[in-house]
């Protein structure tokens, strides 16, 4: 399995090698309380672990998804290893991007595209895998790093792969609208101009 960063994009693209992941686990994660669902206000600048309720919009009809950004984890470059381009990534740190995911409904499970943004502002590096053809973002499973599971249906935890070029960090995440993967699925919300964003710099 192949790597690649998009920038929203560092045209790197990563192959899972044929070894096993050697990381440990992300454990002793506690799941947070989401408040009654209602749209979080445009712009909204978020500490990490707040849960809110962001809108997406798509064919004309809108709807709520339940995000709460609680960590960004710094990794080592040496994970890179576990792909086969790896070597073209050790310019690059890793980070971990720990977030709960909530549902209104188990049957209409929508996703959402999460950005990160590095410690001097500028945009940071989402991570996508290609195997075989197939590009999708770049997780904490694809390495081994399994997440508690959640028992209520309507409640997940998920890992983003995100990276920052060495001497600088992954400290915030942001929610546009947008989708990265097929931007013609979504119709412009107000968070286009506006995007709430989790910041480890807000308290």
């Amino acid at each position: 399995m192949r790597i690649q960063g998009i920038l929203a994009a560092l045209g790197v693209a990563l192959v899972l090698s044929g070894c096993a992941p050697q990381n440990p686990a992300i454990t002793d994660l506690e799941p947070v309380e989401f408040p009654e669902p209602s749209a979080v206000e445009p712009g909204s600048e978020l500490a990490l672990g707040d849960a809110v309720w962001v809108e997406q919009s798509s064919a004309g009809e809108s709807y709520l998804m339940g995000v709460a950004v609680l960590d960004i984890v710094e990794g080592e470059p040496w994970i890179w290893k576990n792909y086969e381009n790896g070597d073209e990534l050790f310019d690059y740190t890793p980070f971990f991007v720990i977030v709960q995911r909530s549902w209104l409904d188990a049957d209409e499970k929508y996703d959402i595209s999460l950005y990160p943004v590095l410690s001097d502002g500028s945009p940071g590096f989402m991570m996508e895998t290609d195997s075989f053809g197939a590009i999708n973002p770049a997780t904490c499973d694809d390495l081994g790093l399994g997440l508690p599971h959640l028992d209520d249906p309507l409640q997940r935890f998920d890992c983003l792969l995100t990276a920052a070029p060495v001497g600088l960090s992954v400290t915030a995440v942001y929610y546009d609208g947008t989708f990265a993967r097929e931007p013609g699925n979504v119709d412009p919300t107000a968070y286009v101009d506006a995007p709430v964003m989790w910041s480890a710099r807000v308290s």
